[in-house]
């Protein structure tokens, strides 16, 4: 289990990724939102790829397949018992990711905005 200090640092994080997981149509202004969360934190994109795929894909994934998903966010305890638990683990054997195609235009279009967005703010760091 992580540290609350790990928690809190990664909390941000898990919640806009968690975002892609919700049964409801992301708007571009949703994807600038998450985009701007996770360009706040310390994280690579390929770090952040990891934390969606073995973190929070494990524990929101099936929601795109219920009838009954979760619409709204998933709120803070519902992340710290059901995310917060894989916190930097890997799978030993990595099991199909059949729904990641139901996330993977929208994860896209999130990382060219959390890219963009890192490159604006260095760029304005430079000219200081």
């Amino acid at each position: 289990m992580p540290t609350e200090e790990q928690i809190l640092e990664r909390m941000p994080v898990w919640d806009a990724l968690s975002e892609l997981f919700l049964d409801d149509e992301l708007s571009q202004e949703d994807c600038r939102r998450m985009a701007s969360v996770l360009a706040q934190s310390r994280y690579s994109v390929e770090a952040l790829q990891e934390i969606l795929r073995h973190e929070v894909y494990p524990a929101c994934s099936l929601n795109l397949i219920s009838v009954a998903g979760a619409w709204g966010a998933w709120g803070e305890d519902w992340i710290r018992e059901r995310i917060a638990p894989r916190y930097n683990q890997r799978p030993l054997v990595h099991l199909p990711a059949f729904q990641w195609g139901a996330i993977e235009g929208t994860w896209r279009s999130v990382k060219t905005l959390l890219t963009e967005q890192r490159r604006e703010t260095r760029a304005e760091a430079a000219s200081l």
